[in-house]
């Protein structure tokens, strides 16, 4: 039996996403979509064939060493449990940030704390009505899919898959990385950052399959929202979408908005042009080298239990950065940024200006080069990296309060546009 994701495919989820799943309020749904990485995101040969799948070793059996696909996670509240139907037909596709997997937000869902304090009802996901998808991101090799960061990615790209983390050969729990077989040494590895916004495509072009539109209704909303690595990605995704010709722009699922946290369009230490330079050579020899930092663990919070809860999640992927990964993000929010003047469409853009991981100047100059007559950037004083902060069981009452304040923000954008 082959199977591409190296493990990630069959290990266990968490306990909190196995909550979710069991739970009577919420229908889910996990699709692995195969897909021809050499067709455009715009074609309508990219996708071969997709499936609903449920995690099992018989889904590998018939799985050929180069087939690629991407895997995403669908969580819907039913219609009896809603407190506010005003997502209903919209949805929101969440991209997780570097080191994560497509899961990461959603413990805000289930937390015993969560709940006490009502933040349940804050976050719009579910009690809203709208439709949540949990895309892994890529993360192995180029044209391969899964997230970057997590050790988890379900999905699966022999090509271009450093994001990532699950079963996309992407949302799955994997052992430290440095137990694992040889093969899995290539994770984090990108060396085309278009593989990101591609995946997001890929799971759009799904979902319109899924769920066609009545010939006499309008087409499903959908907002993108994102975080780090994932606001980059959803940033970038819309510098593509603007940019493409009438013709490709018809043939792709339309984005109506899209609401980014502390995205990753530059960073604080970014390398000089002589250090790049030697980077892009070294990209052709040893791209797969793990050499730089990518970023202390440590610096996403003022709060070490933060970064140590971090550590302690197999899921999250603790290695350094790729050098082919670092060039390839670097040549991403650079591309991003350079062409926001083609972005018309509606943005939301929140930062903390004590971020240290990701710059929130760098988030101010993009929104002001942005065109869309719908966007809007809020500076959060004091903010980390981390906006929302959440410590199992050992979060604090002015935690609670701060994660309000962004989760309502995110909300009210969401809800006025849906």
């Amino acid at each position: 039996m082959i199977d591409p994701t190296h493990g990630r495919y069959l290990l266990p989820t968490t306990h909190v996403e196995n909550a979710l799943d069991a739970s009577p309020e919420i229908s889910t749904l996990q699709r692995r979509v195969f897909f021809d990485p050499n067709e455009r995101a715009s074609s309508s040969k990219r996708i071969i064939k997709a499936e609903n799948i449920t995690l099992t070793e018989d889904e590998l059996r018939h799985v050929r060493g180069n087939d690629e696909w991407t895997y995403y996670k669908v969580w819907e509240m039913k219609d009896e449990f809603l407190e506010d139907t005003r997502g209903r037909g919209v949805d929101v596709v969440y991209v997780h940030g570097y080191r994560e997997y497509g899961f990461v937000m959603t413990t805000l869902q289930t937390m015993p704390w969560a709940k006490q304090i009502g933040l349940y009802a804050n976050i719009p996901s579910f009690t809203a009505g709208f439709r949540v998808i949990l895309p892994d991101m890529p993360g192995v090799r180029p044209g391969s899919y899964h997230g970057h960061g997590a050790l988890t990615s379900r999905t699966a790209l022999m090509l271009c898959s450093p994001l990532a983390c699950g079963r996309s050969k992407s949302m799955v729990e994997l052992p430290d990385v440095n137990t694992l077989p040889n093969a899995i040494s290539v994770h984090g590895f990108l060396p085309n950052a278009r593989s990101l916004p591609d995946a997001v495509f890929t799971v759009l072009q799904d979902l319109r399959t899924l769920s066609p539109s009545p010939a006499a209704s309008p087409p499903r909303k959908v907002f993108l929202t994102g975080t780090s690595m994932g606001g980059l990605t959803v940033l970038y995704a819309l510098t593509v979408a603007d940019r493409l010709t009438e013709e490709e722009r018809e043939k792709m699922p339309p984005v109506n908005g899209a609401f980014a946290m502390c995205p990753l369009l530059d960073v604080p230490d970014r390398p000089n042009a002589v250090v790049t330079a030697v980077g892009k050579l070294l990209c052709k020899v040893a791209g797969k080298v793990p050499l730089l930092d990518g970023g202390p663990i440590d610096l996403i919070s003022d709060d070490p239990r933060v970064p140590a809860e971090f550590r302690q999640d197999p899921m999250n992927y603790t290695g350094k950065l790729r050098i082919a990964t670092g060039i390839a993000l670097l040549n991403a929010f650079t591309e991003t940024v350079d062409n926001a003047g083609y972005t018309k469409t509606p943005i939301r853009l929140l930062h903390g200006d004590a971020d240290r991981t990701t710059s929130h100047k760098a988030s101010m100059k993009y929104m002001d080069a942005v065109t869309s007559a719908d966007k809007s950037i809020k500076i959060y004083k004091g903010y980390q990296h981390v906006m929302v902060k959440i410590v199992d069981g050992k979060s604090e009452e002015a935690d609670f309060a701060n994660n309000s304040a962004v989760l309502n923000d995110w909300k009210a954008w969401l809800l006025e546009r849906a």
